[in-house]
């Protein structure tokens, strides 16, 4: 593969990854570096730009070739099935533009699995595009499967043993923020 054709995430130097690492992704740094933390969906791994210290689970065996070949902690599963880890295994766990690549019950799996692998009182953040982020990606090669809304993401914690603790739009607030395409809403979730 030519450098050229590389993901975004994957061109060194990159003054736009350096400008996302920067401005977007406040978000993932409320996770510890000395705590166990799983990037559920990871791709090719733009939270390690953040946190060389996360924890990595994709499908995708390109992704997770890549990733393992850098060092980092990867391992290849579908992340709406079983994922390989043991019970109470990791203190935190997040998902970045994944939930909208999932139906509904595929969702309900992926927030029953974390609630196993995450300790009494871990942290499970979710991160979904806005309306104008998750239209961008009706492309067919993108995948978006449906809009995922704060009220779904409250509902499936609620059935699934999490408690909801809040939620906010970055890196703009949700007024303005409306328009952009980049926009995201994290929700925050407790092991209960």
């Amino acid at each position: 593969m030519a450098l050229n054709d590389k993901p975004d995430t994957l061109r060194a130097g990159s003054v736009r990854e350096r400008l996302k690492v920067a401005l977007f992704s406040d978000h993932l740094r409320i996770f510890p570096d000395n705590e166990r933390t799983l990037d559920i969906g990871c791709g090719w791994g733009f939270s390690l730009k953040v946190n060389p210290n996360f924890y990595c689970v994709d499908a995708d065996i390109a992704c997770i070739t890549h990733l393992k070949s850098i060092g980092a902690k990867a391992f290849m599963a579908d992340v709406s099935g079983r994922l390989p880890f043991d019970e109470d295994f990791f203190d935190n766990a997040f998902t970045h533009d994944v939930l909208e690549h999932l139906e509904e019950q595929e969702m309900l799996s992926l927030f029953h699995d974390a609630h196993r692998i995450i300790k009494p009182g871990g942290i499970f953040m979710n991160i979904v595009p806005n309306r104008k982020g998750y239209e961008a990606g009706l492309d067919p090669a993108v995948g978006h499967k449906r809009f995922v809304t704060e009220k779904e993401v409250a509902d499936a914690a609620l059935k699934t043993g999490f408690e909801f603790i809040r939620s906010w739009h970055t890196p703009l607030p949700k007024s303005i923020g409306a328009a952009f395409t980049h926009n995201k809403l994290v929700t925050l979730l407790r092991v209960a």
